[in-house]
């Protein structure tokens, strides 16, 4: 599914949506409620709720480098990435850049309210998001600097209410309370 058909779907552009226009949808839907639930769950049924005719495969596991190799075993079409661990988000990233595979990657949007920042662009065009930032890191440091601009994205620029999550260097995520030393 090319980018800009979903953009066409939802009504909106590459820009976004104006502040007026996600004031009056959030009249007219509310907000998104969601009760408790595995994320790749609830993207599924929205994208049945866009294209009910739509073929969605989810994958609700842990994805690491040994077990990557699940997205090239079956043809797809789109890969929306939603990890929370940078380390294996970068990974995936790196296998749809090197096999044609187009997707988009969710950033960090925790301790955000302001919808009207939520906006799709590339990851070096990012602000204010500090998994963009170890993404941007992790791509200069194995040289390939170019493939950041073929990486689009969902992100927010609000800046963030409380930073509630950090990331050692390898860009893995140290949960609240741990005392571990960053190296």
């Amino acid at each position: 599914m090319q980018l800009n058909f979903v953009l066409k779907s939802l009504n909106t552009s590459f820009n976004g949506l104006s502040k007026e226009e996600a004031q009056e949808r959030l009249k007219k839907y509310g907000y998104n409620e969601l009760k408790e639930k595995e994320k790749s769950s609830v993207i599924k049924e929205r994208i049945l709720d866009i294209n009910p005719n739509a073929k969605v495969k989810e994958y609700c596991c842990f994805l690491n480098k040994e077990n990557l190799n699940i997205i090239l075993d079956e043809k797809v079409d789109y890969v929306i990435d939603a990890i929370d661990t940078i380390a294996c988000k970068f990974e995936l990233i790196k296998v749809c850049l090197d096999n044609g595979i187009d997707f988009i990657s969710c950033m960090g949007m925790g301790n955000r309210e302001d919808l009207t920042k939520i906006d799709i662009t590339r990851l070096d065009k990012t602000n204010y998001d500090p998994v963009a930032k170890k993404l941007r890191e992790l791509f200069r440091k194995e040289n390939r600097m170019k493939d950041m601009t073929k990486v689009n994205v969902v992100f927010s620029s609000e800046i963030p209410k409380k930073q509630t999550v950090m990331l050692d260097k390898d860009g893995e995520t140290l949960k609240d309370g741990l005392k571990r030393e960053l190296k």
